[in-house]
């Protein structure tokens, strides 16, 4: 072997052995470096995967928590309702007992200016002082109350306060406390008022009709006496609550200044008609009346000031006459006619009047609540 020849042969293994271990070296450093990757990925890929999951376990768990919380919340709404009807039946109750001549007060069985229990079931109330929040509701399963159960959150005060500068009316205080798990507790009032709704005289009224003392007058009795759906003071015929009729004055039931009146007036209609006609206008209700009025008023006005409306009117009339006549039994025969006429005409005159009463109630009472709503204020 040459010189030259060894010394390539020894070069070349050199040259083998050396890269055999930079080789070794960089591969140990390479698989190093990718198992540093791999745990740093993992890391990673579970922090991801433990907030993606936490989020809407936490939005679950919250959201359970806000409908325990609504729920209970109805509840305590209800309950406080539930005590306020509790108060008003039995203010109802002793309205309906002072209608009927006893001599109670309006308030009797309520406690006043006082703290108490209402329990629905047993229908009873119980002064508590200032332990009322404190004893809490049971629950048995269907309602709420103070003697059978599982014992609840919910404690209930109420409270009952008359005003003293209108000895009609009282005010109605409810307080309902409770706790919902980790909330802190938690409480709502509400407060309602109710009024003396039967005509006042002292505290006790006197009985209805014959029972030993004289009678309500109608403009007091809290009752619609002449049909025209509008009662007491609301109706435009009392004047004061003393008033003994609610009858309107300025409608009267039978002729007035009505077309068959002017008619009558203007020598049109026979004597025996026109008394037919007040008999006939007797029968009839007073919404019906009411509406006649309304549209029948612009007519005979119209009448007075034409003698060419006056016989349209007359002409358009006498169908209606003759078969109002016939049903007084003043004339033997029947007309078709004006019977259709009556079918028609009457309940439109009862349609108006029903319409107008409505509106007069409803402008009424605005007024009133106006007006009680300013007093308030001043």
């Amino acid at each position: 072997m040459s010189t030259n020849s060894s010394l390539q042969w020894i070069v070349r293994g050199l040259r083998t052995h050396v890269g055999d271990r930079i080789f070794s070296r960089l591969s140990t450093h390479r698989a190093a470096q990718q198992r540093g990757f791999t745990l740093i990925e993992t890391m990673v890929a579970i922090s991801v995967l433990v907030v993606a999951v936490s989020a809407p376990l936490t939005l679950a768990s919250q959201s359970l928590f806000a409908a325990l919380y609504a729920k209970d919340q109805t509840t305590a709404f209800y309950l406080a309702q539930e005590a306020v009807e509790l108060v008003r039946n039995k203010r109802d109750n002793n309205m309906l007992r002072i209608l009927s001549g006893q001599e109670v007060g309006w308030l009797d069985g309520i406690p006043l200016d006082s703290n108490f229990h209402v329990d629905i079931p047993n229908d009873t109330i119980e002064e508590c002082g200032s332990d009322c929040l404190s004893t809490k509701l049971r629950n048995d399963g269907i309602f709420y109350n103070y003697e059978s159960g599982n014992t609840s959150r919910f404690g209930r005060s109420v409270r009952v306060t008359e005003n003293q500068d209108l000895p009609d009316e009282a005010v109605i205080s409810v307080v309902v406390e409770w706790q919902t798990g980790a909330f802190r507790e938690r409480s709502i009032t509400l407060e309602e008022r109710i009024y003396n709704w039967v005509p006042r005289s002292g505290d006790v009224r006197e009985p209805v009709g014959d029972g030993g003392g004289a009678p309500i007058p109608q403009c007091a009795d809290g009752i619609d006496n002449d049909g025209d759906l509008l009662i007491d003071m609301l109706d435009p015929g009392c004047a004061n609550p003393d008033d003994p009729e609610e009858l309107d004055a300025a409608l009267p039931v039978g002729g007035g200044t009505v077309i068959c009146t002017e008619l009558y007036n203007q020598g049109l209609l026979t004597q025996d008609i026109y008394e037919a006609d007040a008999a006939f206008g007797a029968t009839l209700s007073p919404l019906t009346m009411r509406g006649y009025h309304l549209w029948a008023a612009p007519v005979v006005s119209l009448m007075q000031r034409s003698q060419t409306a006056t016989r349209v009117v007359a002409f358009i009339a006498e169908p209606w006459t003759e078969e109002m006549a016939y049903q007084m039994g003043v004339r033997s025969e029947r007309n078709v006619i004006g019977a259709a006429m009556m079918f028609v005409g009457i309940p439109f005159s009862w349609a108006i009047g029903a319409v107008d009463a409505g509106l007069t109630t409803l402008a009424t009472v605005v007024f009133s609540t106006v007006e009680s709503v300013r007093n308030f204020s001043n």
